[in-house]
């Protein structure tokens, strides 16, 4: 029967002292090794948290870019459709005001409120108001075999007939008042009857002014 060696300790121990040796290193070598380290978990830090974070930053910087560049847009955009706003809010004044100038129909009793104002402005009693449409141009020119050119058509006329009293200075100023009115109006004849001092000054007596004009209107295509 064989018979186990007893433990040889010195043996032991020097086994051990080798292992010791070999895994024993000097200082430059513990400061590489540090360093080693070090530069991995850098390595590590840089790849798992400093790559993702200056990631989203340059993403970030650049979705600013783009909303500063869609803002710039957005504000061209803006500006002008606040300057086309006011386009077409000038445009609508001037086609309210063309309309008013030179309706489409003859508008009649507007015509009557407007001459009916003017006399009141100028202290004037305002009677006997008679329209009449004319239904064609009179001053229209005719073609060689009697149509009228088509020029001459842009525009009818309503004539109207309506007498005025007052003093003849107030007189004065309601035509000049007709004249600047926006809806043109022709003055065709002016009948004055009453008596007593007229002058450029002087007024004193009540007249009564017949009146006979013509209002424009654009003629229907």
């Amino acid at each position: 029967m064989e018979q186990k060696m007893p433990p040889n300790p010195i043996a032991n121990k020097v086994a051990k002292k080798k292992v010791a040796d070999y895994f024993k290193m000097n200082k430059k070598d513990e400061t590489t090794l540090l360093m080693f380290f070090i530069v991995l978990v850098c390595a590590v830090l840089g790849y798992f948290v400093l790559f993702p974070a200056t990631g989203s930053y340059s993403d970030g910087r650049i979705q600013e870019a783009n909303l500063t560049n869609e803002k710039n847009t957005l504000q061209s955009k803006q500006t002008n459709l606040q300057g086309l706003k006011k386009d077409l809010t000038e445009r609508s004044d001037f086609i309210s005001r063309t309309e008013d100038a030179m309706p489409t129909t003859a508008q009649v009793p507007e015509l009557l409120v407007t001459l009916s104002k003017l006399a009141s402005n100028n202290s004037l009693y305002l009677t006997n108001f008679s329209p009449q449409e004319v239904t064609a141009n009179t001053n229209a020119n005719v073609g060689p075999e009697g149509e009228i050119a088509p020029a001459a058509t842009e525009y009818s006329q309503v004539e109207i007939s309506f007498d005025v009293s007052g003093k003849y200075l107030d007189m004065k100023q309601f035509l000049k008042d007709v004249e600047t009115n926006i809806r043109p109006i022709n003055i065709l004849n002016i009948n004055i009857s009453g008596g007593g001092e007229i002058s450029n000054t002087i007024s004193t007596e009540t007249l009564r002014f017949s009146i006979k004009a013509e209002a424009y209107y654009k003629a229907k295509q």
